[in-house]
This record gives structure tokens, sequence and C-alpha cells, in this order.
């Protein structure tokens, strides 16, 4: 017996349950692989303009195979001239900023054995990333613009061997021409 709905999981789903974004473009740190790469990916699907940043060379090649018109900016987005290249690419405006970047790495196995440059990378990597993103990309934000601060799953999940990574992210918001 066949159904007539979409489910989820489907190809048919996404397509039919996306929002149709032609001409709109789309900001995603950490956005070639894992889940930046599959909101890439599904945001393209959806007609967005991809506006891309990602550590590795080789997950950003692949991107660009499957989403040849993406903009790509490699580089550490906890540099600030990572940020600056961001902008420069999206200099044309922005309408969706997904701060998808965060991770638990690099934990001690304990917090007893961690240190603070661990506990800095961790805030730079988990958080003042969304800072520094959002502020520089604000004045290229339109109206209304959406920002997107999706929490990494470490600090509900947890790491075995590993210090529990505070919960840094902020969580969406609607941006108002005001800012």
């Amino acid at each position: 017996h066949s159904w007539n709905c979409p489910m989820p999981g489907t190809s048919w789903y996404w397509r039919s349950a996306m929002t149709d974004l032609t001409g709109k473009v789309a900001v995603i740190t950490g956005g070639a692989a894992g889940i930046g790469g599959g909101v890439s990916r599904r945001l393209a699907a959806a007609g967005a303009q991809l506006r891309v940043n990602d550590i590795d060379a080789d997950l950003i090649a692949t991107l660009k195979q499957e989403v040849p018109d993406a903009r790509t900016v490699l580089g550490d987005i906890t540099e600030q001239s990572t940020v600056d290249a961001l902008a420069e690419a999206s200099a044309d405006g922005v309408d969706i900023v997904v701060n998808n970047v965060g991770d638990y790495r690099p934990s001690a196995p304990s917090f007893k054995r961690s240190t603070p440059e661990q506990w800095q990378r961790l805030y730079e990597l988990n958080l003042r990333h969304v800072f520094t993103v959002t502020h520089t990309l604000l004045p290229l934000m339109r109206s209304p613009g959406s920002l997107l601060n999706p929490p990494p799953p470490e600090p509900m999940r947890g790491i075995p061997t590993h210090a529990a990574n505070p919960p840094f992210h902020p969580s969406a918001a609607r941006l108002h021409p005001s800012g």
C-alpha cells in the first residue's frame, strides 16, 4: 500500500518541505561536511547561493564539485582574516547566516587534566566565532535576515574519556533592520 505523503528522510520530503530560497544568500561556517555540509547542500537545493567556510581544503573541493557556484573560504573561522575573507565573499549581501562551527576538541580526558589553553580554544571555537562572524556580517544582512547558531551535539551526548564541553552556543534569531 502506497502513502501519498512526504516521508522524512526522502528527497521528495526535503524538496517539498524547504522554502524556495532562490536569490537568497546563505553563509555557513564549517559548511563543507558533517551537519554544516548537510545544511549547505539543503540550502543549495532550495535555491540559495552559498558562501561556505571550512578548514579542510579537500572537503571544500568536494562541496565545489557538488555545488559549483558556491563561493568558498578556506581557513580557521576563529581567525579574523578568515572572517574578513568570508565577508568579502559575501559583500553582495546576506540573508541567512549559519554559525555551524563547533567541536569538543581540544579537550583533555578529564577536566582535572585540562588546561587554560584548551579552555580558550574551546571558547574561540564554540562561542567567540559566533560573535565575530555575526558582528562582521551584520552590516551586510538584508532585512529580515535569519541567524542560526546550532549548538554542537557534544554537550548533550558527551564524549567518552573527555572532559565536559560547556554548551557555549546561543540559538537562533530573526534580525530586525536596526540590528
